[in-house]
């Protein structure tokens, strides 16, 4: 129905387009279709898509391979939310340069943190966007001091050069995740103080 296309209608509708700026998507794997599926999602809800150029991909040469298999941190596991966060940018910011910035997919969670890091690295290094946004969060106990040090860096530097790290707070916030967390913990690298953190949406909504 069009009346479900309300809150898409309402942003391109705002003044504040993005226009001039460069948002930066960090995210495991790289759907090959994406600029497609994303312009046939706007198209059938009757909104403009990406112009030619408007959407690019900064990828490593590996990530085709490394991220062929399927499966935790493969490509089809991390395909729909590629495309939600590559939507969500473009019906935020209409005008703005979106560059999906593309890490390895490594088969354990230390591996596809330091994937992670590399693409926020390149963010950084390339001085490729204004404002990076990234879909990834942990518990920030199972970091080691050395590591947590190595992600600081990065972002102390993008903040050096005026570039802001947008990171989810955690699908749970410092709720309990049970089986595999029993305890209130704190999402990394959303906790860093060179981050700022962006929670999450409840519809967990009741009469109690």
């Amino acid at each position: 129905p069009r009346s479900t296309l309300f809150p898409y209608t309402t942003l391109f509708r705002s003044r504040y387009t993005g226009k001039g700026a460069t948002i930066a998507i960090v995210m495991t794997g790289s759907s090959p279709t994406m600029l497609a599926d994303a312009n046939r999602f706007f198209s059938s809800h009757g909104l403009a898509g990406f112009t030619p150029g408007q959407f690019t991909v900064n990828a490593p040469a590996t990530v085709a391979s490394s991220c062929s298999g399927g499966g935790p941190g493969g490509l089809d596991v991390n395909r729909l939310e590629e495309a939600i966060d590559v939507e969500s940018a473009h019906i935020t910011a209409p005008a703005a340069h979106v560059i999906y910035t593309a890490a390895d997919c490594s088969s354990n969670w230390f591996g596809g943190m330091q994937d992670l890091l590399d693409a926020a690295t390149r963010v950084v290094d390339q001085h490729l966007a204004h404002e990076v946004s990234g879909s990834f969060s942990d518990d920030e106990n199972a970091c080691s001091p050395a590591d947590a040090a190595a992600r600081a860096l990065a972002f102390e530097q993008g903040a050096i050069e005026g570039i802001g790290f947008d990171l989810a707070s955690g699908d749970g916030g410092a709720d309990i995740n049970p089986p595999d967390q029993n305890l209130p913990f704190v999402s990394f690298p959303s906790s860093s103080s060179w981050i700022t953190a962006v929670g999450r949406t409840t519809l967990e909504i009741g009469r109690n």
